[in-house]
């Protein structure tokens, strides 16, 4: 997605105690005079919609179509009616987590929430978003289905909380994930660079040797931090608010971890 690292700072990362690949990551939105400027993701959310709500597939008949200018217009409209039969539904935390899974961690989008929504009714899919994530180990390709989970709440732990009761939900009915795959490669719903891709992965062909996949799960955190900004400069607030969430996030590894092992997962990539 466009602008990513004009919106979100990194501020620090971190591992956990998992024998597999994995990264924990905290980022920040801007803080001027002592308050996260939330206008600058509002601009990124505008910006980026199109690709969130549509597939590669799709955006490439927008652009065949010279249409591809007003794709956010069409999006915008195309959330708008989502939201309008369904209230309680609020994107942005799988907005968020597409954004982070594309630009951080460079796993392609399959399906965004949205899109898994838009299926319903043929699929039992708990996910916040699917992804691929392509690699080697050695010389051989390695790919990753990663299965997407995201909460924001106030409080960390909290949001830590409902994230994982989805991991719980998605680790059940996981083998959904697979079935909605092959239906979709069978269709031809992606570009055909993806379709290729994902045939080889999810459809081995008789006599080839095909890159094994495994489960993954991205998850998207949000929450607020509580500074006190009494008497501090600016770039003193700014510090201590830094300070905080680098704290905060080596503070809730162990809690991550305990809910991890608790569901059987460490054998998976987060």
């Amino acid at each position: 997605p466009k602008r990513f690292e004009a919106v979100f700072k990194e501020i620090t990362s971190n591992k956990l105690s998992l024998p597999n690949n994995n990264d924990v990551k905290i980022y920040s939105l801007e803080i001027v005079n002592g308050q996260i400027n939330y206008e600058k993701v509002k601009r990124f959310i505008r910006g980026n919609i199109g690709r969130y709500v549509y597939s590669r597939a799709q955006r490439n008949n927008y652009e065949l179509n010279g249409d591809i200018e007003a794709i956010s217009s069409y999006a915008i409209e195309a959330y708008t009616k989502r939201v309008s039969r369904n209230p309680e539904t609020n994107h942005f935390n799988e907005i968020m987590l597409y954004s982070f899974l594309e630009c951080v961690l460079g796993a392609p989008k399959i399906f965004s929430k949205m899109e898994l929504q838009n299926k319903s009714g043929q699929f039992e899919t708990f996910s916040s978003g699917i992804h691929v994530l392509s690699m080697k180990k050695g010389l051989l390709p390695f790919n990753q289905l990663v299965l997407g989970a995201s909460d924001t709440f106030d409080d960390l732990e909290h949001a830590v909380n409902n994230a994982f009761d989805q991991i719980e939900r998605i680790a059940a009915g996981s083998s959904e994930e697979y079935d909605l795959l092959e239906a979709s490669i069978l269709s031809n719903e992606f570009d055909a660079d993806m379709n290729l891709a994902l045939e080889s992965m999810i459809i081995p062909k008789k006599g080839t040797v095909s890159a094994s996949i495994e489960k993954a799960y991205g998850v998207f955190l949000g929450y607020s931090i509580n500074v006190d900004n009494i008497g501090l400069s600016n770039e003193e607030y700014l510090k201590n608010a830094n300070e905080r969430m680098a704290d905060d996030i080596k503070g809730i590894i162990p809690y991550i971890e305990s809910k991890i092992k608790a569901l059987g997962l460490s054998n998976h990539s987060f």
